[in-house]
């Protein structure tokens, strides 16, 4: 994922139509009436505050949460992975890993538009836009490194997988009030990016070309140096 500047186009487009199809997240809980006078006076207290997110989980305890359970994610994509790509053919299996890497890219771009309409501070902003160019031309780069070799991706669970999560997290982003959504996408970007690393991971291990495997390293490297900064900017929170 290379940096500099770069224009909106078609392949933005494209990645934002193809997470466009919603889906149901946020549970409204109804309180009982007796409770009411004690839920507004919390409400009130609460709007005094200018903490972002869960008021019970700090930035940093939210941040080694989500890393926990984006190695979980992680480890649970990389065995799906193992038995769609393993024993492939080596075309067959370069078009699965282009799939689930140009599905890691929409998921991070899915989540970054949300924060960029919604979002307040001015850190996360900054890293939401960084997050969306870079992720638009590592796309662009697999697509022309698929092309190169005369291959489609193909589409499997772990692509299906991701975006699915990816459609959920930017629908949690776009109900979210907007005084959390800065601190949940963090928190997004950390977990999201922290199945990346356990996810290139294999991919590694199951690249059939040496190309493509100096690929992986360096989009793993990319993916760590995202989790990274946004692991910083929610445990400064």
């Amino acid at each position: 994922m290379r940096g500099g500047a770069h224009g909106s186009g078609g392949m933005r487009d494209a990645l934002r139509g193809r997470m466009a199809a919603p889906l149901p997240t946020w549970t409204t809980f109804q309180r009982d009436r007796r409770w009411l006078a004690g839920a507004l006076a919390g409400v009130a207290l609460m709007a005094c505050g200018d903490g972002d997110g869960d008021d019970d989980v700090s930035g940093t305890e939210a941040a080694e949460q989500a890393t926990e359970d984006g190695e979980d994610m992680g480890a649970s994509l990389a065995g799906q992975a193992q038995t769609e790509i393993g024993g492939q053919a080596r075309l067959s299996a370069i078009g699965h890993i282009g799939a689930i890497l140009i599905a890691f890219d929409e998921s991070a771009f899915a989540q970054a538009e949300p924060e960029l309409e919604r979002g307040g501070d001015a850190a996360a902003l900054e890293h939401a836009a960084m997050i969306r160019d870079e992720h638009e031309r590592h796309a662009e780069d697999v697509v022309g490194l698929l092309a190169a070799r005369a291959v489609a991706p193909l589409e499997g669970a772990v692509s299906g997988a991701l975006r699915a999560a990816a459609r959920a997290g930017a629908d949690d982003l776009e109900r979210a009030p907007r005084r959390d959504v800065d601190f949940e996408y963090l928190r997004l970007q950390v977990k999201l990016h922290a199945a990346g690393q356990v996810l290139t991971d294999r991919l590694i291990e199951l690249s059939p070309d040496a190309a493509l495997l100096d690929f992986l390293v360096v989009t793993h490297d990319a993916i760590e140096r995202h989790r990274v900064q946004a692991d910083a900017l929610l445990r400064a929170r």
